[in-house]
């Protein structure tokens, strides 16, 4: 029965590709695709070996009971995301959506012009955020320590990440337009925002770069194969880099006394573990009936000290719970366990609304992912509708960590083109 789950798990998210549509421009295909990546190998794995699992002995029902009870839940949640989309993308909400951005897309200059300064923003506040941290060398040696250290910091990040993400896909975008030379430009930006975003230690930001940077290639030149050397290269950069930032950071939080697996990497690139135990735990306990969504107010708008007040990241919550001490939303900050499991879309449905709930968040996650595609279409993929494209697939989640971070870069984003919008309206002709 596990493999006959494991096998429909697999026809799930191979369903977006019986409709002929580009990878590139379909938000199914990007998000099946990687959730194939980071859910079906160590699902495969445990599958035949549950003692891979390192929530084994948190699950107090039957593990292959558990196990196929996640992958149809999540089956179903996979096609309430195809129904949203699909639902988003024919409704007329994206012709309701101004576009902020279109001086500065409509010459190559204004788009070179573009990508230089955000490439320069992001250049001075890496320095700015470095400096309150103590410096480069400060936060690697305690890089265990990670998120205390750059505790207070978050502000920057508003504009770091949003700018960067533009000034890649601009600088891409300013090839499309032809000058060979520029392509070179475009290489180096990508390499000094990378060097950037790597430089507090964290992975996902730059992968998701490697990701906009290759679909958006891939987008302004059609002529281009998703197999090219160039391509095999970057996935090959990428990997590397995952796989060498996991080692050393696992090392320094002296959790690395073998050398690192295979396993090890496919487990850690998953969230498939903190769904089985949000799985198991939410259908032997009261769901939280969206109690959880309340700490976003409460954290915005109290005063008191944050050891106070329930996280942002609702992923505290079943970090504690995995701890063995009982918790539920609201709960101080300071009276909990300080780390995180994010839920995402998958476990913070399953935690509020048990099976109804995860398919009624991966539909609106579906539905604001085909709004935005069609948005995005309609003002010819432009580098500001891409970079929030993108973003939407992968990044927005209905739970109040993922739900602040998107607000946060849409706010980020909406800044920063009012300011980039005049420089694209300073033209130089040549």
């Amino acid at each position: 029965m596990v493999y006959l789950a494991l096998i429909l798990l697999l026809a799930a998210h191979a369903l977006p590709w019986a409709k002929r549509s580009r990878l590139e421009t379909s938000p199914s295909k990007i998000l099946f695709l990687f959730s194939a990546i980071t859910t079906i190998p160590y699902i495969g794995l445990i599958a035949g070996d549950s003692g891979l699992s390192s929530v084994r002995y948190l699950i107090s029902s039957d593990f292959d009971e558990n196990l196929i009870k996640f992958c149809l839940i999540y089956s179903l949640g996979l096609l309430g995301f195809l129904f949203g989309s699909s639902f988003g993308y024919s409704s007329n909400a994206a012709k309701l959506i101004a576009y902020p951005m279109r001086a500065a897309e409509n010459s190559r200059i204004s788009c070179v012009a573009v990508a230089y300064l955000s490439c320069l923003v992001v250049i001075a506040l890496t320095f700015v955020k470095l400096d309150q941290v103590g410096g480069l060398a400060q936060l690697w040696a305690n890089i265990a320590l990670r998120s205390e250290a750059l505790a207070g910091t978050g502000f920057l990040d508003v504009f770091i990440y949003p700018f960067g993400y533009l000034a890649v896909v601009f600088a891409i975008y300013a090839v499309s337009f032809g000058r060979k030379y520029s392509i070179l430009s475009a290489v180096v930006v990508f390499f000094l925002v990378a060097i950037c975003f790597s430089a507090f230690g964290g992975r996902k930001n730059t992968l998701y770069l490697i990701v906009f940077a290759v679909l958006a290639a891939k987008i302004y030149n059609k002529k281009i194969s998703f197999v090219s050397p160039g391509f095999l290269f970057v996935y090959a950069a990428g990997a590397a880099f995952f796989f060498y930032v996991l080692l050393f950071r696992l090392e320094a939080q002296g959790g690395v006394e073998n050398p690192l697996s295979m396993v090890d990497v496919v487990a850690n690139l998953s969230y498939g573990d903190t769904y089985l135990f949000i799985t198991d735990y939410f259908s032997r306990h009261p769901l939280w009936l969206g109690s959880v969504f309340g700490d976003i107010p409460l954290r915005i708008l109290s005063s008191a000290p944050p050891a106070l007040l329930p996280p942002v990241d609702d992923g505290v919550y079943i970090r504690t719970l995995a701890e063995g001490i009982d918790v539920r939303p609201s709960t101080a900050f300071g009276a909990m366990y300080p780390s995180s499991w994010p839920p995402e879309s998958y476990g913070s449905g399953y935690a509020n609304f048990g099976v109804l709930g995860v398919f009624l968040f991966f539909w609106i996650k579906g539905l604001v992912c085909g709004v935005v595609g069609k948005w995005a279409k309609l003002n010819g993929y432009g580098p500001f509708s891409l970079v929030l494209f993108f973003s939407a697939i992968l990044g927005f989640h209905i739970s109040n960590l993922r739900l602040i971070q998107f607000a946060v870069l849409v706010v980020g984003m909406l800044l920063i083109s009012t300011a980039l919008n005049q420089v694209g309206r300073l033209r130089i002709r040549r």
